[in-house]
């Protein structure tokens, strides 16, 4: 400002900028209290969300375990040419499923 200026406009640019900060304040006041409820709603959903898909993972698990059990007792009924013939089958699956698990962890990986 040129030195030479009224002070009463010295004094209205001064209110000015105070009533602008002001309003910034305000508002930055604002963003973070919808910042802290986008944070608590996330943490909610994860820690309600979390333990469902965990347990449902070990149940699917727990279920393919007693499934493969049931399977190799099965497998342990039949001649040994069956079984060499089941289990070489079984691999090939296995195989299959491996190969998807790992083109899924690339995809992720990539993201």
């Amino acid at each position: 400002m040129p030195e030479n200026d009224n002070p009463g406009e010295r004094e209205e640019v001064r209110k000015e900028i105070r009533d602008a900060l002001r309003s910034l304040r305000k508002e930055a006041e604002r963003v973070g209290k919808d910042l802290q409820t986008v944070v608590d709603s996330t943490q909610k959903f994860l820690e309600t969300k979390t333990p469902v898909v965990s347990s449902t993972i070990e149940d699917s698990l727990e279920k393919a375990s007693e499934a493969f059990k049931r399977a190799m007792n099965t497998v342990d009924q039949q001649t040994r040419p069956q079984q060499v013939r089941i289990l070489e089958n079984y691999k090939v699956f296995l195989e299959t499923q491996l190969t998807r698990v790992e083109k899924r962890l690339s995809d992720i990986s990539k993201k």
